[in-house]
């Protein structure tokens, strides 16, 4: 388990400070994939070098399986950097070496015997599935097949921990979806903990178990990824998933009668709850907007409504609604 307790990142730079990060707390699961979102200069790359310390919290402190990160001498920090993987946006392979070496490099630095480390590198390039690509120069490859050759140079030493800083950013969404379902077996197959920073909701949604949002250096929202997705409170996260705080006037001044939220999750998105409603209480149900999206294999739909009709019949509606397991808010 990782856990950081009020951690936080000060730069000086020409008599300026700057707060990059500012009272951090954050516990992240063995074997979990730990989604890590915000905008551009929220905070998630100074976040991510903080753990492994190539970037020195200002104040708080870290630790990976009980052991104080911030207490280590040089030399055992290079040991447990040896049990951290990392996986760059733009793929920092080395252009003069094939594939090959490239994923070798980490082994050869660590002083590894030649033969393991041919087994090692033979093993990789099967599990990323390029071993046709083993003498081959990164010139020569997609940008997808350059990420798949630096997950595995990340993979190599055998770490417990692989931190992924934007991998699929610089990716066409075909491409994405391609490393993302590699670093999903990884994490099943080798029960690694991966963290990964992102600005994109579709790599969050698609394969972190839990997630925090970061804004302006802080955490404002943290947990499961389908209740932070399809319930989210901070503004922050309300503006990444499109849903706003209020109605624009236009939808307000036509609906007359109650306007509410639903929320379908799993089984309950399948269901005619709505053809159920107007059959049974006699309301008129005016779909003013909505969206189903798969999040993490769940599927969660939202939708809003306008309620028209007797006043009696419309609050019995939504209390059948809240019956049935949807979630509901009243807009109007």
């Amino acid at each position: 388990m990782i856990k950081i307790k009020n951690m936080s990142k000060v730069y000086n730079a020409d008599n300026k400070s700057v707060t990059a990060l500012k009272g951090i707390n954050l516990e992240i699961n063995d074997g979990e994939i730990f989604g890590i979102m915000g905008l551009s200069g929220a905070g998630k790359s100074s976040l991510i070098r903080c753990i492994n310390r190539l970037e020195e919290p200002t104040e708080g402190s870290i630790e990976i399986d009980e052991r104080d990160v911030m207490s280590l001498t040089e030399g055992e920090l290079r040991d447990m950097r040896k049990k951290i993987g990392m996986i760059f946006q733009h793929f920092n392979l080395l252009s003069s070496r094939t594939v090959y070496q490239n994923i070798a490099f980490p082994l050869k630095i660590s002083g590894a015997p030649q033969d393991e480390t041919a087994k090692r590198v033979n093993e990789l390039l099967d599990m990323v599935g390029l071993a046709d690509k083993r003498d081959s120069y990164p010139s020569q490859l997609s940008g997808g097949q350059k990420q798949r050759i630096g997950i595995a140079r990340a993979l190599a030493g055998r770490p417990t921990l692989l931190l992924s800083d934007e991998a699929t950013s610089s990716l066409d969404p075909q491409t994405t979806q391609q490393i993302l379902s590699l670093l999903k077996e990884i994490n099943s197959r080798l029960h690694l903990t991966i963290i990964i920073i992102t600005h994109q909701m579709e790599v969050i949604k698609e394969v972190c178990d839990r997630v925090a949002v970061l804004n302006s250096g802080e955490v404002v929202e943290v947990g499961n990824v389908v209740d932070i997705f399809s319930q989210p409170s901070s503004p922050t996260t309300k503006s990444f998933v499109g849903i706003e705080d209020e109605l624009p006037e236009e939808i307000i001044s036509l609906e007359s009668g109650r306007i509410i939220r639903l929320l379908f999750i799993g089984q309950s998105a399948k269901q005619p709850v709505i053809s159920h409603l107007v059959r049974t209480f006699d309301v008129d149900a005016n779909i003013l907007s909505g969206n189903i999206q798969r999040i993490h294999g769940e599927t969660v739909g939202n939708l809003i409504l306008g309620l028209e009709g007797n006043a009696g019949n419309v609050d019995r509606s939504i209390e059948w609604l809240k019956n049935q397991g949807l979630k509901i808010e009243v807009l109007k």
